[in-house]
């Protein structure tokens, strides 16, 4: 795992990492600190390692008794750097299993109960013992660089992200013989951030069922570890994550239609969204390929779950049920025909309970509209 010739991290074990990792800044102005400190709060942050190559048995830890400084401004940038990353991925939701608490959840909430550097220290030590012991002996398991950190994004978090370095080229001045040399240099491989998990500090002081998510790379020997070893288990269900889907889709801004530019009518993309879930194979909705056929970009509408702070699995099986709520409610007898959204039911229009045969719309606009219609007429 460590390049040869490389001392272990030590107490300013952020240094360490980042010059293995090729990426040691000068410092940057200080109005761009600023800003980057005002939007990623960071109260703590350890590093340990676990060293473990795949295809072998046997893992070590290196771990230490101390955090590193949370106002150097590459710390922000490394943690500013893995959250995006993390947001942007699908992530997977749970509860801690109480059943089966692990040294993870155990550490964690004897933290979240005394919030002191001391218990941070010792819940991250022992958690990473307790995955070291749990990989030791699996040989396809690979290590890698633990990053327990506590911090604030939008939202509080208590967060682990497991990277690991990969090998890039760098050009390298060689003024003596009046060329460029190209030289390997290692460095945090963010693209392909391993596994990873969040707790969202305010929503488990909720007792809300959604306050543990984590993402892992499928096909990694070390995902099924890592899930085991955070102590999750699955307590939602794909109604509920049907209806955030809904919720977001009424707070983010509509895509625009290629042929006007102008942003297409709501009600017109709830039923475009609803046709095209309908459409795909077992009706399995992912956020990242929805967003990527409406907006042209992968990321938006995740940006956007993180802005307002819904919590939705990545991906899901649409509820048949909620589904309806995307699409109008359309009725024609009489030779009457009402059109209207889901939401507007009970609210704007209901049916009268004591003479069912009535439907009872509340809504002065209409009333008027109709008035003005009939006495154009006369």
């Amino acid at each position: 795992m460590r390049p040869k010739n490389v001392s272990k991290i030590h107490t300013a074990g952020f240094g360490f990492l980042m010059e293995i990792y090729g990426t040691r800044l000068s410092d940057p102005p200080a109005h761009l600190r600023l800003i980057r400190e005002n939007s990623m709060k960071i109260t703590r942050v350890a590093i340990h390692e676990i060293e473990k190559e795949s295809g072998k048995i046997g893992a070590t830890l290196d771990s230490y008794d101390t955090t590193i400084d949370n106002t150097d401004h590459r710390v922000v940038k490394l943690m500013t750097e893995l959250n995006n990353r993390y947001k942007n991925r699908s992530e997977t939701y749970g509860v801690f299993d109480k059943a089966n608490p692990t040294e993870f959840h155990k550490g964690f909430e004897n933290y979240y109960k005394t919030k002191t550097e001391d218990s941070f220290i010792v819940f991250s030590k022992n958690a990473a013992e307790d995955l070291r012991v749990r990989i030791d002996t699996n040989a396809p398991a690979k290590g890698g660089y633990l990053i327990f950190a506590h911090y604030e994004q939008n939202r509080k978090f208590v967060g682990v992200f497991l990277v690991r370095n990969t090998t890039g080229l760098s050009f390298k001045k060689n003024n003596k013989a009046q060329k460029f040399d190209i030289d390997n240099v290692q460095h945090i491989d963010f693209e392909n951030l391993a596994m990873a998990c969040r707790i969202s500090v305010d929503s488990y002081r909720k007792s809300e069922i959604r306050y543990l998510s984590f993402i892992n790379k499928k096909g990694d020997e070390m995902s099924q570890y890592f899930t085991r070893w955070i102590s999750s288990t699955d307590t939602e269900t794909n109604e509920s994550d049907t209806n955030l889907l809904l919720d977001l889709l009424h707070k983010v801004p509509t895509p625009h239609d290629p042929e006007t530019n102008k942003p297409i009518d709501r009600i017109e993309f709830l039923d475009k969204v609803y046709s095209a879930i309908k459409s795909s194979p077992g009706r399995i909705v992912n956020i990242k390929t929805l967003s990527e056929m409406f907006y042209d970009n992968s990321d938006f509408l995740s940006t956007n779950i993180a802005t307002f702070g819904i919590s939705i699995n990545g991906e899901f099986k649409a509820h048949p049920k909620v589904m309806k709520k995307f699409i109008q409610v359309r009725a024609k007898a009489d030779s009457i025909e009402l059109s209207f959204p889901h939401t507007a039911f009970r609210t704007l229009v209901r049916i009268d309970q004591k003479d069912k045969t009535q439907i009872i719309i509340k809504s002065a606009k209409l009333a008027h509209q109709i008035e003005e219609l009939i006495n154009s007429e006369e």
